[in-house]
């Protein structure tokens, strides 16, 4: 009887640790979710400070105006989606942001005297290296709303995800040319 006692509260105790490493698993995959996501609103936020400065430096250089509008409108749309944490439109925002900045950087491109200045140079830098590291973000992000989705999903972390409610999350979706490079010709120095 002893040596089943002590094979039952071995079986326990292991059963336990198990599952409380299933939980803490969750728990770190949430957190890093989350911290993923607050990147990603401080790199919004930068960018919705930044393409403001870039755009408003070269509206008077620039003979469209119509195209400072469409990237200053574009991006406050991008800003307020993220506001409302909507990943499915997240995504539609932010392509049509993209497709609005490769037209400008072409229109900035023709301008030789604008792209001599050094502030141009800093902002557009600036804005470049923003969206550069919001991409980044945003892979590292729909891999870990990946990890986390299969974990959700997967027998037996799918008891501790019920039982503690865990949930799975919305990937951030692009279109296609989303993922394609920006066309900039010579507009980074």
């Amino acid at each position: 009887m002893g040596v089943a006692l002590f094979c039952g509260a071995s079986i326990a105790v292991f059963v336990s640790i198990y599952l409380a490493a299933i939980y803490n698993d969750l728990v770190v995959l949430k957190h890093e979710i989350a911290a993923l996501q607050g990147d990603m609103h401080s790199l919004i936020a930068q960018r919705h400070d930044e393409l403001p400065k870039l755009v408003d430096f070269c509206r008077s250089r620039l003979s469209d105006g119509a195209a400072c509008d469409q990237v200053l409108a574009r991006e406050n749309a991008v800003y307020q989606v993220y506001q409302m944490a909507s990943a499915a439109s997240l995504g539609e925002a932010e392509t049509a942001l993209r497709k609005v900045l490769g037209r400008f950087f072409q229109l900035t491109a023709g301008q030789p005297s604008l792209l001599q200045e050094d502030r141009y140079r800093y902002l557009q830098q600036r804005v470049g290296a923003l969206q550069l590291t919001l991409a980044d973000r945003r892979e590292r992000y729909n891999t870990l709303v990946t990890r986390n989705n299969i974990r959700v999903e997967r027998f037996p972390d799918l008891w501790i995800a019920r039982r503690f409610d865990f949930k799975t999350l919305d990937r951030l979706y692009f279109q296609e040319e989303e993922m394609q490079d920006l066309e900039i010709k010579g507009v980074f120095i």
